[in-house]
């Protein structure tokens, strides 16, 4: 083969071989955009994913950067009303001020990136400028190469409206409002040091609330505390607490006061609450009040000190305030049933009778004369109209009826004038044959003063007009009685009373 041959055909294989890899280098070329286009089209799909994912989270996410928003996920725009608007501002325009230096804590610990990531709570203001309650927690990052903060928001709002009336349940009394015997019993912990003395403790009492709800019912007791806190409250400074501690006492905590601050509060309580009735009946307080000037004295003996002078004052106003309660109670009670009146006076008046033909002292007649005038003085406490039901009480009506002796007792015995009467009040309609009310007590169980009474109220009840019947004579009256001699009435008193009227 000659050397021109050769060189031909060597021009012909190198020819052929740059083909080749300019083919091969075409081929690759296509499969690298191939490639590309491949990792570009993963790529945009991660991307539409992560956006998908980052908006559609059920928390509010940010990231911050340079203390601005610079992303925002759709549900905070939406959730918040700021759409768009929201990039740019800063973080602490959306908070509220109160807020502001915990949160500029927390940003600031996680751009120095540390390790702990506590949770904070705070105030997020929407569009509208109504105020939601968020928890955020948030994590460092690079957005860019720059430092930034990813921060998750969760709406909260609810949760913390639960809470909130959680503890205010927890500290608060429902009835008044006021803080609790809890509240006090920490406040009083955390007032007790050097800078707050002269600290002073007042106890207050209302007088006769039993008696009211006895009376009137739990709904003129309520009335009655919800008073004397509305009093109280006027007459405080504003850093004063105030704590109902109990049914009806009451309890201050005073700081930086002294005696005549404390005299003048005694004085001005005691003037606004008398001048106020419930039921017409004067409100009644007792006030006691001390001082603690020194560390060494325990915070407990002043607040003993304190009860122990409320204490001594209720009972040096117990008895005149009670007799005047009883005394307005039976008032009351005539001017709602006005026959009550005279009933009364008719029954007190065959008591002494009774007492006479069984030969009372004069002392004994006394007694038989108030048992009779204040033997009915319960009926305050009956349902409307009542006594003026014309019919046969159904068993509702009845119960309530029945109630009477026990409601009396309550009020009567409340008063150490009226103690002594207060057992007879109950007994009275209990029968000699045990068949009565509200014991069933029978024969010598019951008071013997309330078997006088029995047959005392039997008579007039009969020889008077009823809603429910017309009144019968003397002598038939003494025959009703008689016959029920040994079974509703002793016969002993009945004999007094035969004796008495005839």
């Amino acid at each position: 083969m000659s050397s021109q041959t050769i060189l031909f055909l060597t021009v012909i294989l190198l020819l052929a071989v740059i083909a080749y890899l300019l083919f091969k280098a075409s081929i690759e070329k296509k499969n690298k955009e191939l490639e590309v286009n491949q990792i570009i089209k993963e790529l945009d799909k991660k991307e539409m994913q992560c956006k998908t994912l980052f908006n559609n989270l059920s928390e509010f996410v940010f990231v911050i950067q340079d203390n601005k928003i610079i992303h925002a996920n759709l549900k905070v725009m939406e959730q918040t009303g700021y759409k768009e608007s929201l990039k740019g501002l800063e973080l602490e325009e959306l908070v509220h001020d109160e807020d502001i230096s915990k949160l500029k804590l927390m940003l600031d610990s996680r751009l120095i990136n540390e390790l702990d990531n506590p949770k904070i709570q705070f105030r997020f203001k929407k569009s509208s400028g109504e105020f939601i309650w968020v928890e955020a927690s948030a994590v460092h990052l690079l957005w860019d190469d720059k430092p930034s903060i990813l921060m998750f928001l969760s709406d909260i709002t609810n949760r913390r409206v639960t809470e909130d009336k959680l503890s205010y349940i927890c500290y608060h009394d429902q009835l008044t409002g006021l803080f609790n015997r809890r509240f006090f019993e920490e406040e009083l912990k955390r007032v007790d040091t050097l800078r707050n003395y002269p600290i002073a403790i007042v106890m207050i009492d209302v007088n006769g609330l039993k008696l009211i709800n006895d009376a009137f019912g739990h709904a003129s007791g309520d009335e009655l505390i919800k008073t004397v806190s509305d009093l109280i409250q006027k007459e405080l400074r504003s850093d004063d607490i105030v704590a109902r501690i109990g049914g009806d006492e009451f309890s201050l905590i005073m700081t930086k006061v002294n005696e005549p601050d404390l005299i003048s509060l005694k004085s001005r309580l005691e003037h606004s609450t008398k001048s106020r009735t419930i039921q017409d009946i004067p409100i009644s307080i007792a006030i006691g009040y001390a001082l603690k000037h020194e560390e060494t004295i325990p915070i407990s003996q002043v607040l003993n000190s304190a009860d122990v002078m409320m204490y001594q004052n209720k009972l040096a106003q117990r008895a005149a305030l009670r007799k005047e309660a009883i005394e307005i109670i039976l008032h009351n009670l005539e001017k709602k049933y006005p026959e009550e009146r005279e009933h009364a006076k008719r029954t007190s008046y065959i008591c002494k009778l009774l007492g006479k033909q069984l030969g009372f002292s004069q002392t004994q007649l006394l007694e038989l004369l108030t048992l009779g005038y204040y033997h009915d003085i319960g009926k305050i406490a009956l349902q409307d109209n009542i006594l003026n039901y014309k019919g046969s009480l159904d068993a509702h009506q009845w119960d309530n009826m029945k109630r009477h002796p026990e409601t009396g007792y309550s009020i009567l015995s409340s008063s150490n004038e009226f103690a002594p009467i207060a057992d007879s009040v109950l007994s009275h309609h209990e029968r000699w044959d045990g068949s009565g009310y509200p014991k069933g007590l029978r024969g010598d169980e019951i008071p013997f003063y309330a078997r006088i009474l029995a047959v005392a109220e039997a008579y007039d009840a009969l020889t008077r007009d009823q809603p429910y019947r017309k009144a019968v004579d003397d002598e038939e009256a003494l025959e009703i009685i008689k016959d029920n001699a040994g079974t509703q009435f002793d016969p002993k008193i009945v004999k007094a009373l035969i004796r008495a009227f005839i």
